[in-house]
């Protein structure tokens, strides 16, 4: 693969030898988003069963900028069945983003938005006209960055399998 233009990143297929360090960066992040009082994720989830799977399926990609893997994402057409009264506005089929993840020590950095402009670039490839994706609303820097990034809230859903008192999350779409 060539290089990556500063600030940009590739979007690599996983395998399932990347499982394990895909789940240390997934460990690495739940414990920084604690650390800050965010209950966003727990022992339960991400889990190396979410990412081995989606490995399996094709749906597990490395974020890739030339110093090496920064993190991971999941991406496949699958609505969360928790997002079923959302009123959509864009047209679907949509590419949905799951379980988005840098390295806590390479955040901060533009690697978010660069993963972002990645992930859209793959869903006009694959001629998608829409992005969706859902956000704990206690993640203000989460918030902020798909909002800068042209993502409308369309509204919440519940998640009863996440902490108690952090089951409702920010459930976003962009037109592309």
């Amino acid at each position: 693969m060539g290089s990556t233009p500063p600030g940009s990143i590739r979007l690599v297929p996983a395998t399932a030898d990347d499982v394990d360090a895909v789940f240390a960066v997934y460990q690495a992040c739940t414990a920084a988003l604690l650390a800050r009082g965010i209950r966003q994720w727990d022992e339960r989830y991400p889990d190396r069963a979410a990412a081995a799977t989606a490995a399996a399926r094709g749906e597990l990609y490395l974020l890739v900028d030339d110093a090496g893997a920064v993190g991971s994402v999941i991406l496949n057409d699958l609505a969360a069945p928790e997002w079923g009264a959302i009123e959509w506005k864009c047209p679907a089929p949509a590419l949905v983003i799951h379980t988005l993840v840098i390295e806590p020590a390479r955040q901060g950095g533009g690697l978010g938005r660069a993963a972002m402009a990645a992930c859209e670039a793959m869903a006009r490839q694959r001629a998608f006209q829409t992005m969706r994706l859902d956000a704990y609303p206690g993640n203000p820097a989460a918030l902020a960055l798909y909002d800068r990034l042209g993502y409308q809230r369309r509204g919440e859903a519940f998640f009863a399998f996440k902490p108690a008192g952090h089951e409702r999350y920010t459930v976003y779409e962009k037109s592309l």
